[in-house]
């Protein structure tokens, strides 16, 4: 994207956390590994089901390169956030501050000067969604390559596009069927290319067909 959401996550802080910084960034020092929740009784578990349903896939994007550069954390102690709706106005301005530090090093991060032969960080960032972005659509293009050439004892699909009379729905004109077989052959030539998923940003992302609702 060329303007980019980000995001200022609140997060309880790990167990032994001694460090006096409370704000971190993907690939801090200190950026605590996922946490695995521990679950108490039949209601836990309902409320985690109902917490997965609500938020897995932000939880799983939240990893993928592209994504995760792009959001800051804010560590939470026990009295602060969540359920805690009687904060004294301390707290809730240090809350505010913490939020305001973690806007700020996110610009930093992204908003630094090309100079002395250094990429900013939103270059950085453009590379690594662009780098993820072909490795994905390589695999994706070879994926249809090969669904539509192991077809044991039914018509390729290049055999489909040369039927005559064309099944239903056709295409528009002759033109448009030459479209497709160029773009047939097209994904075959890919898929049989150099592997672009190498040194690639990892977890490396895979692309669905997926309902536009």
């Amino acid at each position: 994207p060329r303007r980019p959401t980000f995001v200022v996550k609140l997060a309880k802080l790990p167990e032994g956390h001694t460090q006096r910084w409370r704000v971190w960034l993907h690939g801090d020092a200190g950026d605590p590994p996922p946490k695995v929740k521990p679950i108490h009784g039949v209601f836990g578990f309902a409320g985690s089901l109902i917490g997965t349903l609500m938020g897995w896939r932000d939880q799983v994007q939240a990893d993928l390169p592209g994504y995760r550069e792009r959001s800051a954390t804010v560590g939470l102690r026990a009295a602060e956030g969540g359920l805690n709706l009687a904060m004294p106005p301390d707290t809730i301005l240090s809350l505010s501050r913490l939020g305001g530090v973690a806007g700020h090093r996110l610009a930093r991060a992204f908003n630094g000067p090309r100079t002395g032969g250094r990429t900013s960080g939103w270059d950085r960032h453009r590379w690594i969604r662009m780098r993820s972005t072909l490795a994905a659509a390589q695999r994706y293009v070879g994926e249809i390559a090969r669904g539509m050439s192991e077809v044991a004892g039914e018509p390729t699909y290049p055999e489909l596009l040369a039927q005559r009379p064309p099944l239903p729905p056709p295409f528009v004109d002759a033109d448009a069927v030459a479209e497709a077989q160029a773009l047939l052959a097209a994904c075959e030539g890919l898929a049989g290319r150099l592997d672009l998923s190498g040194n690639a940003p990892e977890p490396a992302p895979r692309l669905r067909m997926s309902s536009p609702w």
